[in-house]
């Protein structure tokens, strides 16, 4: 039910990354990981994930600001 909620509220904000932070993983689970969608840690792993998670956000946000008005740029450039 959790991971229902958390796809929820992740569409509902307009999120791009969501992490489960539980002392109780999934059966199917004993590290993190990720399952439909949503990123799953102990508390112990929470702090690594979110830092690697982070500078992933921050690449994507880079190359998406790389890519925005692309065509203008090389229009002004000729």
């Amino acid at each position: 039910k959790w991971l229902e909620k958390l796809k929820n509220d992740l569409r509902a904000q307009k999120a791009d990354i969501a992490i489960l932070v539980t002392t109780a993983m999934p059966k199917d689970m004993q590290r993190f990981g990720q399952k439909e969608g949503i990123w799953i840690c102990t508390f112990e792993e929470a702090k690594g994930v979110a830092t690697v998670l982070r500078e992933m956000l921050i690449k994507l946000a880079e190359s998406k600001s790389m890519e925005e008005n692309k065509g203008e740029k090389m229009q002004m450039l000729y």
